[in-house]
């Protein structure tokens, strides 16, 4: 296996890039560190409903701090970086010419993708065939697309907190299923602990994913229908103080949840795994128990 790596440059995606580069052969690491554009792009971005939503994102984590430090969660230090720093090359996107040149350069027949922008460029398909793979930080089919762990939260589905490891395909977090990770969920937890634990469990999971396919397990289970793809201008100061309201007054508290690994085999058929216990403990006794606060 000769891997290559197109990822972000958060302090997650550095994670998740160490995390493949402690367990397989990885070949390089393409990080984006800006955006595509086009005409098409520009005009929609001057709309006015997205210059709103774009500015709300500006002052969003001034209203409503985050309750976790990415760089200070994931590594000890504070000090995100790329262990492997030799195998790194950077891009403006990943959809550039140049990013394939560097993959077909160096050999690569698996492709992991974390935290870029959407892969568009028909010769990345075309790469590594059935072998484009994406971690994405939410539980599809239920939740593609951007802050899944929110909106899980606002829906009061908080057990379907986690990661889907996919097949990328042509939409956006809509492939076939390889596996779900669910991190454990404790009392007192909120959005941004929750996410990041998340990445954190998901990591090495995805690494053993990309092994058990490239050894030839037959992986991978078409999404079911259902579910809802959320965008970064669909969160507004409506909903961060709704789920900031539920925290206030106790929807979640007493919720205990195991870390869970759900694999998708190609037949259709799913083994599950539950590394902590056979049910997940909350209130309820045996489940997830909480109460719903209706929209306001």
């Amino acid at each position: 296996m000769r891997l290559g790596i197109l990822c972000g440059s958060s302090p997650r995606a550095c994670f998740v890039a160490n995390a493949l580069c402690e367990r397989l052969n990885v070949c390089c690491i393409i990080s984006e560190v800006g955006r595509e554009w086009s005409w098409r792009k520009v005009r929609r971005n001057l709309s006015l409903s997205v210059l709103s939503a774009k500015a709300y994102r500006r002052v969003q984590p001034w209203l409503f701090p985050p309750d976790e430090d990415a760089a200070r969660f994931l590594f000890p230090d504070g000090r995100p970086r790329f262990e492997a720093g030799q195998l790194v090359s950077r891009t403006a996107h990943i959809n550039a010419p140049a990013v394939v040149e560097t993959l077909r350069r160096k050999r690569v027949d698996f492709i992991a993708v974390f935290g870029t922008s959407l892969i568009r460029r028909p010769e990345l398909f075309s790469l590594a065939p059935g072998r484009l793979l994406n971690l994405h930080g939410g539980l599809s089919p239920w939740y593609r697309g951007a802050d899944s762990t929110f909106w899980a939260l606002y829906n009061s589905q908080i057990e379907k907190i986690g990661c889907t490891i996919h097949f990328i395909d042509r939409a956006i977090d809509s492939g076939r299923m390889i596996a779900h990770v669910c991190p454990p969920v404790r009392d007192g937890d909120r959005e941004s602990r929750l996410f990041l634990n998340s990445i954190r469990s998901a990591a090495p999971v995805y690494a053993e994913a990309i092994r058990r396919i490239d050894d030839g397990e037959r992986l991978g289970a078409p999404q079911p229908g259902g579910g809802r793809l959320y965008l970064h201008r669909h969160r507004r100061y409506r909903h961060d103080r709704r789920v900031r309201r539920m925290f206030a007054v106790g929807c979640f508290r007493g919720i205990e949840l195991p870390a869970r690994i759900r694999w998708f085999r190609s037949d259709g058929d799913a083994a599950q795994l539950i590394s902590a216990s056979d049910e997940a403990i909350g209130r309820g006794g045996g489940s997830a128990s909480f109460r719903a606060l209706q929209p306001s």
